[in-house]
């Protein structure tokens, strides 16, 4: 139970900003009861949760920045606890035969249309991400910059969501489809204000792009396949961010 409230807490909050500090009250309360009882999955998503918390209090953004250093000190705390070392055991590569590969490589590409359709559609504003990771520098910096950061805006995401949330999931509804829609829906949400895609649409298209790499999760029994996929996908995302920074 404490994980499926902290799961819906950590879905509500990027919809309704304004419940922001009741829910961080909440979810201390129910990291500290789930310590207490030493209930792993819960303590392992609570960890993460408060984390964030607290340096979002902090004035730490935006969540590129904030993410990494969540993770860093969930892993510094998860294996200096040794009854919380096992919430880590989503932490592995998995396969990565050809079919796995296929569809890795198949989302990326359906996604990647998708956002571009969606773009040309909406025609979203997108200023905030121009003056944040788009720096006055030549092509041929900020080529490479955008595949390195991709490598890394997909990796923090999907330890956090196919990694870190779905295993708390999974522990306490058992590795079906629920958890892998819940996981989902609170990645989806958290695209209402920002990144891309935005908006509602954003919302309703990050949820389905959630299930696709969760279900790319349980397929690949890991996490290196979802995360060869989001690389992909982010790569696409950036390139139409620099287009705009240089039209």
């Amino acid at each position: 139970m404490i994980v499926l409230v902290l799961t819906a807490l950590l879905t509500i909050v990027p919809l309704v900003p304004l419940l922001a500090i009741p829910a961080a009250g909440a979810i201390a309360v129910l990291t500290v009861l789930a310590w207490r009882r030493r209930q792993q999955a819960a303590a392992s998503l609570g960890l993460f949760s408060v984390t964030c918390i607290g340096l979002t209090v902090a004035g730490v953004g935006p969540l590129q920045v904030l993410f990494p250093i969540a993770i860093a000190t969930y892993f510094i705390v998860v294996w200096r606890v040794p009854w919380l070392r096992r919430a880590s055991s989503w932490l592995k590569w998995g396969a990565l035969d050809a079919t796995v590969l296929a569809f890795a490589v198949a989302i990326a590409t359906v996604s990647g249309v998708t956002l571009l359709a969606w773009f040309a559609i909406t025609r979203p504003d997108l200023s905030d991400l121009l003056r944040t990771f788009v720096p006055e520098q030549p092509l041929w910096v900020l080529g490479p910059g955008a595949i390195l950061f991709s490598m890394l805006n997909a990796a923090i995401e999907e330890a956090a969501y196919r990694g870190i949330l779905l295993s708390a999931l999974d522990a306490t509804l058992g590795p079906g489809v629920r958890a892998v829609i819940l996981q989902a829906l609170a990645f989806g949400t958290l695209h209402l204000y920002g990144g891309l895609p935005r908006g509602v649409a954003g919302v309703v298209l990050a949820f389905v792009y959630g299930i696709a790499l969760g279900a790319l999760r349980r397929m690949a029994g890991g996490l290196l396949a979802p995360w060869i996929a989001h690389v992909l996908t982010d790569i696409v995302i950036f390139s139409v961010v620099i287009a705009l920074a240089r039209a």
